[in-house]
């Protein structure tokens, strides 16, 4: 084919053109059903592939196309025209991979379409991306090995707080039965089995350390002997356990019943003052108290001599000082303030875990007739000298 003057200048600036690209350059023609055959390949275009021109054109048959990876064709064929030259300068260069001698490489590529003598032609310059891309597959793959690795601990993590809260959630099922058992058993311990009445044993560690001023009753059955020789032990048991009841029915839910031996019953009664008028006196002051937002608790079990001072967790007083003109000025008695001081809170605590075992009194505990009205403000005015 005969190349006029003018065409073989045009084809002399191309590989000038080309041999001042830093990438290859190539150029084919806007061919689909032949695969876009190459009309121009530049020297550096084959070195970045690996190929000679020779086998090149024997392997490829000169066809653009067959280069392409078959998962990267949309990439590969995609150039700048008029219809799309604002999006595609808008998206960028296109990445994709062309076959090497030794593998596929990948490559960036700007492409444009040209006309030259009437006919169309594409043509691109390609860049070796190639390590860039290998070296981001390399940290996309410990990425993913960390978040693999990440996740796992993750899941690990929470299994093993799950476990942690059965075994926590089984730990408190076992200590609640634990304590149900040791609370039952307990009972037992402290329990006649036969009345259901407290034992002297309780009475003897517990009751007899333990209570405040109170009334004691002790009470026998009469003629119980010879209840038992004459109607045997079945009749006796019967005669024990009715007496119990009738016992229990009649008293209050903080009085203690207990057999202290045969036919022996011990009632403790307590709540029941020494002094009865200074217990009164002191009770006179409840109403103003309640009215006034106090809370005023009354300790069931018995009396409390302590005499202590809590205020906002960070001030005390203990000592056996009363707030009276007696406890100052008469018989000086003594108080300690501890303040900021680890005992506070001690006391503190000690105040709440005494609580569950008093009563809360309200207003309507406070009335109290003419003749008591009268009576309360009498002691009042003798309470200097109580």
């Amino acid at each position: 084919m005969e190349i006029d003057e003018t065409t073989k200048e045009e084809l002399l600036q191309l590989e000038r053109y080309a041999q001042n690209i830093p990438g290859g350059f190539h150029c084919c023609a806007e061919d689909p059903e032949n695969g876009y055959p190459f009309t121009y390949i530049s020297d550096r275009f084959l070195e970045i592939l690996g190929w000679e021109r020779e086998e090149f054109a024997a392997k490829f048959d000169n066809r653009y196309t067959a280069l392409l990876h078959p998962d990267d064709l949309a990439a590969g064929l995609r150039y700048r025209n008029a219809e799309n030259s604002g999006a595609y300068a808008q998206e960028g260069d296109s990445i994709f991979r062309l076959l090497g001698k030794n593998g596929y490489r990948w490559v960036s590529s700007a492409a444009n379409r040209i006309v030259w003598h009437g006919d169309g032609y594409i043509v691109a310059t390609v860049t070796d991306i190639t390590p860039y891309m290998e070296l981001r597959e390399k940290l996309e793959q410990q990425n993913r090995t960390q978040r693999e690795a990440l996740e796992s601990a993750n899941h690990n993590l929470l299994r093993m707080m799950q476990q942690m809260e059965k075994q926590k959630a089984q730990f408190a099922q076992t200590a609640a039965r634990n304590m149900e058992k040791e609370k039952h058993y307990r009972q037992r311990l402290n329990r006649d089995a036969l009345t259901g009445t407290y034992n002297r044993r309780y009475y003897e560690e517990v009751v007899r350390n333990n209570i405040g001023p109170s009334c004691i009753a002790l009470m026998d059955i009469d003629d119980f002997k010879i209840c038992n020789d004459t109607y045997g032990h079945h009749a006796g048991d019967l005669a024990l356990e009715t007496v119990a009841k009738a016992i229990r029915s009649c008293i209050r839910e903080t009085d203690l019943l207990i057999r202290y031996g045969g036919d022996e019953f011990l009632l403790v009664l307590p709540g029941i003052p020494d002094k009865k008028l200074v217990y009164r006196l002191t009770r006179s002051y409840y109403l103003p108290l309640l009215r006034a937002g106090v809370r005023i608790y009354e300790y069931t079990p018995g009396f409390l001599h302590a005499k202590c001072c809590v205020s906002d967790d960070r001030a005390a007083v203990v000592g056996s000082i009363n707030m009276d003109y007696r406890s100052m000025f008469l018989h000086f008695e003594c108080g300690v303030l501890l303040l900021q001081n680890s005992q506070v809170l001690a006391l503190r605590d000690d105040v709440r875990r005494t609580l569950p075992q008093c009563r809360e009194v309200q207003c309507a505990d406070c009335r109290t007739g003419l003749a008591g009205t009268v009576l309360d403000s009498v002691l009042r005015l003798l309470s200097p000298l109580m």
